[in-house]
């Protein structure tokens, strides 16, 4: 449970610093990106 509150906190300061940094956009671009990546996860995960 430690683990994954971590894991959670460290996404949303990459996120953070990234609004901040590089604004809504890239935000958005980093969050599809992550979410594809869990996605092809669970796909491969299942087929294999």
């Amino acid at each position: 449970m430690k683990a994954v509150s971590k894991g959670a906190y460290s996404l949303f300061f990459h996120f953070f610093m990234s609004f901040k940094s590089g604004g809504i956009g890239k935000t958005i671009l980093s969050i599809v990106s992550i979410n594809t990546k869990l996605v092809w996860g669970i796909i491969l995960d299942g087929k294999g």
